[in-house]
């Protein structure tokens, strides 16, 4: 009696295994690639030093449970004509006027009345 081996082909199945491990690949690196430039962004929003003019000023309130809250928001435009958002305090807020200069260095924030300015 002569018994028969029978090959089963695997091939197909192996090919579908490395498709599921390249695409797992694919998908966790282009994840990473957005958290890593998400992240880049966010550290760039807020420049560490910065000199303009305040072109616009405003208030965005969020309504919570236990009230609104405000965050208060500066547009500057820079000598170089680059707009910048800034997020402010309010005393800075209440300080600042439409028109003025702010010079924001290591040692601390500026804010210069275009009547007296003399740099201009």
């Amino acid at each position: 009696m002569q018994t028969r081996t029978q090959e089963v082909e695997l091939e197909g199945e192996r090919k579908s295994h490395v498709m599921v491990v390249v695409w797992g690949v694919v998908i966790l690196t282009g994840f990473i690639a957005i958290l890593w430039l998400s992240y880049r962004v966010q550290r760039n929003i807020f420049p560490a030093e910065y000199e303009g003019v305040i072109v616009e000023m405003w208030a965005k309130y969020q309504e919570t449970d236990q009230g609104s809250r405000p965050h208060y928001w500066l547009l500057i435009e820079m000598d170089n004509g680059q707009r910048l958002t800034i997020g402010t305090t309010s005393d800075l807020y209440n300080q600042a006027r439409v028109g003025s200069r702010i010079r924001k260095t290591s040692a601390g924030i500026e804010l210069m009345d275009p009547a007296t300015d003399k740099t201009g």
